[in-house]
């Protein structure tokens, strides 16, 4: 497995595996830049398909980014220089020239655009949706490192204060006793408690989520590319029975900048009918979700950040950890093992191996 970074980048392995960068509706016709574990990368339209190359012309240096879209190359907005999907180049002043620059794998995926490095064989992750009507996506940047972001969409002990759909308040969280299984290729988790009530007129309150009811959050957190796989759903808190159409399940998706920013992608789906597309309001409904989500994300994106101002690295070395903190350590022994296999001093690295 090659590096993709020159600079002893900490995330020298990691785009071995597939990453969200951008949603799909973000790319037009003119080039994007964006910056994926310590690569800048320009995403672009090409003939056939979508493009990603290093964002940087190997003439003088200029973004690429920063120029045009021309018969399907991204053309350099200094010297004009163009470069197809495959990253060769076309210098127009000087014809015999075959300049190139690094390409990497695209691909377009649920709503999102995906880029790998180009002698990797990972697949891109299961989405099973099958039964289910899509709701919402959302994406946002956190200016925190990627451990600190881990460790917030991993545990729930913050869910009375952040968290308000699908959530535990601070008397029901008490009730709640995580179940981590680690098994070959991913940790399976779950927190069981009563919901917290909910006015009738709000999102929760439309879907019939009823103080009382026994909320269940089943996750899978997956390792190539790092992602978690909720599936949220009720019982009845005297017999035990699963109640029917309340079943949501949302893919989560964290993707580091570089050691100080992450940005997440979320893709949401539900069981419930008052999503088909045949329903007149799935747009009001769609609406009040996205704005809910986006709320608690902001309150997530908030505390991350809080930490990050005053703990950077994300370490857990020194802290006074809790029952909802096991799964933690777990989880960082086991994105070391996939995501910073080279030995190494840096602090960043260090954290994540904490076991």
């Amino acid at each position: 497995m090659n590096p993709v970074s020159s600079s002893g980048d900490v995330f020298a392995d990691a785009l071995y595996h597939w990453h969200p960068v951008l949603r799909s509706a973000d790319l037009g016709q003119r080039p994007v830049g964006v910056k994926v574990l310590g690569q800048q990368l320009v995403l672009f339209r090409a003939a056939n398909g979508l493009a990603a190359l290093d964002d940087r012309c190997p003439h003088r240096g200029a973004r690429l980014s920063t120029g045009s879209v021309k018969d399907g190359c991204v053309v350099c907005p200094y010297h004009l220089w163009s470069f197809d999907a495959e990253g060769r180049g076309r210098s127009p002043v000087n014809q015999r020239m075959k300049p190139f620059t690094r390409a990497y794998d695209v691909s377009e995926f649920h709503g999102l655009v995906w880029v790998k490095q180009r002698d990797s064989d990972a697949a891109l992750p299961e989405i099973q949706t099958e039964g289910m009507n899509f709701m919402a996506d959302y994406t946002g940047v956190i200016e925190a490192s990627f451990p600190i972001v881990v460790d917030n969409f991993t545990e729930i002990e913050h869910s009375p204060t952040n968290h308000f759909l699908f959530a535990f308040d601070a008397e029901g969280i008490k009730h709640v006793e995580p179940q981590v299984e680690v098994l070959d290729d991913h940790i399976h988790v779950i927190y069981a408690g009563p919901q917290r009530p909910y006015p009738w007129w709000t999102f929760a309150g439309v879907m019939g989520m009823k103080a009382g009811n026994r909320l269940v959050i089943d996750f899978r957190m997956k390792f190539s590319p790092l992602h978690w796989i909720y599936d949220m759903y009720w019982e009845d808190p005297v017999t035990g029975q699963r109640l029917p159409r309340q079943h949501i399940r949302e893919f989560a998706f964290i993707t580091p900048h570089d050691e100080k920013s992450t940005t997440g992608f979320l893709l949401l789906y539900t069981e419930n009918k008052l999503f088909s597309p045949a329903n007149p309001i799935l747009g009001l409904l769609r609406r009040m979700f996205v704005a809910r989500a986006g709320y608690e994300y902001l309150l997530d994106k908030r505390i991350c950040e809080n930490v990050a101002g005053i703990h950077p690295t994300g370490s857990l070395d020194g802290f006074q950890l809790g029952k909802f903190d096991h799964v933690l350590r777990v989880t960082r022994k086991l994105i070391h093992s996939v995501y910073y296999r080279q030995a190494t001093e840096d602090p960043l690295r260090r954290a994540m191996a904490q076991g």
